[in-house]
């Protein structure tokens, strides 16, 4: 018999995730069978099961696609990489009040910017990568053991969450920003509120849209990171500057 390619086996596994994102747009990732991908496949099932084991292999591709397919850690990171030169030089300012202005007004950029694009984001990723990375921390939740096997195989999650932490620490050992709360119960609010945002968002986007058919439905991401951002900066501290900003815009 003629050697089967390695691009063979590729594009077959490919169609086996590709089948198995489809059926994530229709179930919740604890419900999925691997029957389930087997008839969104048309695969018989002697054939799915010279791929993959079982249906947390298959699970395992899905999250690293859809991990790999998003840009946002790029996008924050070209972001600090512009971010960083500015608040460098604003460091090198030799009027101590001046440089400390500048450095303030920088840190409203960074957060700004890091907001703007966590709505873009989300209104991008939303349905089905958001909703589906939810449902994964759902399944650990429900079912630690399985959750374990499959996220000891996913390729790590990256964030860009700890510069952001790194630069707001600088500052604040600086002196240059006083914040209203400790930078640890700081950052708590930012991530209960983030992920907040984001349930909401899957409830009302990925689900009663779905259930009531409503594709006018539509919610409003920069909105509410707009006032996550106001927020943040009057917990640092930086209302000054937030309206100074606001004046020029």
């Amino acid at each position: 018999m003629p050697r089967v390619k390695p691009e063979y086996f590729e594009s077959k596994k490919a169609l086996i995730v590709n089948a198995a994102l489809e059926v994530c747009k229709r179930k919740t990732i604890s419900s999925i069978t691997m029957q389930d991908i087997i008839d969104e496949t048309g695969l018989s099932q002697g054939g799915i099961y010279r791929f993959y084991k079982n249906i947390d292999e298959i699970l395992v591709q899905v999250l690293n696609r859809i991990r790999t397919e998003q840009d946002t850690y790029e996008r924050m990171m070209q972001m600090y990489a512009i971010r960083a030169e500015e608040l460098e030089n604003a460091r090198r300012i030799e009027n101590e009040e001046e440089a400390r202005q500048s450095r303030r007004k920088v840190l409203v950029s960074i957060i700004k910017d890091y907001m703007m694009i966590l709505a873009e984001s989300m209104e991008k990723y939303l349905y089905p990568h958001t909703k589906i990375e939810m449902e994964f921390l759902m399944l650990a939740h429900d079912y630690p053991e399985r959750a374990g096997r499959i996220f000891n195989n996913v390729v790590p999650y990256k964030s860009a969450y700890p510069q952001l932490y790194k630069e707001v620490m600088r500052e604040c050992e600086d002196g240059c920003l006083l914040p209203k709360v400790s930078i640890d119960e700081f950052f708590s609010y930012h991530s209960a509120v983030y992920q907040g945002i984001i349930k909401k968002a899957i409830s009302k986007t990925c689900y009663e849209k779905n259930a009531k058919h409503n594709e006018q439905y539509i919610y409003d991401f920069k909105s509410r990171t707009t006032t996550m951002f106001y927020s943040c900066c009057f917990f640092l501290g930086l209302e000054g500057e937030l309206e100074e900003q606001d004046r020029m815009d």
